[in-house]
């Protein structure tokens, strides 16, 4: 759950590195998402768009379903240096998510134009600065959310409870294991 009322920006640490590729972006994002509550899927389809980098669910309680309501979806896009095709991808996303997200090497952000950073904040996209931490540098819009589309509420779901279990928790989110039943 984002929070655009507060302005501050939030952070996770991570080993100071210079990134040569997306791929290496990964884990600090996914790191810096599951510290909000939401369980990550790399390369995820996302509703038909094609593929997503990362796309993470958070859930409320099972309650006796299958499989737990969906309360909010976020997507980040990773990349390395091209805006115009990044900024495309995460407009796309946004259709289909509740937050879209751009994550850029924190050396490509601290070079970034003005007029880039507010072409961002105008499409409702937020940027995460990646480096030696993750930074939230503009706060996104939210979007229109994935709870329409069952099949899409399915699969992220088969794909992040399996997260969710080596995080030492039960498919339906409580560490107690009991799945919500005493």
């Amino acid at each position: 759950m984002w929070h655009a009322e507060t302005q501050t920006e939030q952070t996770r640490s991570v080993k100071d590195v210079r990134f040569q590729r997306e791929s290496q972006m990964r884990e600090p994002v996914k790191a810096y998402l599951m510290d909000r509550g939401f369980f990550p899927a790399v390369e995820f389809c996302l509703h038909g768009c094609g593929i997503t980098d990362i796309v993470a669910g958070s859930y409320c309680d099972r309650k006796g379903r299958q499989i737990p309501i969906l309360r909010e979806v976020v997507a980040v896009e990773l990349k390395m240096t091209d805006f115009a095709e990044v900024l495309r991808q995460a407009r796309r996303n946004k259709k289909h998510c509740d937050w879209s997200f751009i994550a850029m090497p924190s050396e490509r952000i601290g070079k970034m134009r003005e007029a880039t950073k507010e072409a961002i904040r105008s499409a409702g996209i937020g940027l995460l600065s990646v480096g030696d931490e993750v930074r939230e540098v503009i706060i996104p819009e939210r979007g229109s959310g994935l709870s329409e589309n069952r099949n899409q509420v399915k699969t992220l779901w088969r794909r992040v409870s399996i997260k969710m279990s080596d995080a030492k928790m039960c498919v339906c989110g409580n560490r107690d294991g009991t799945g919500g039943k005493k």
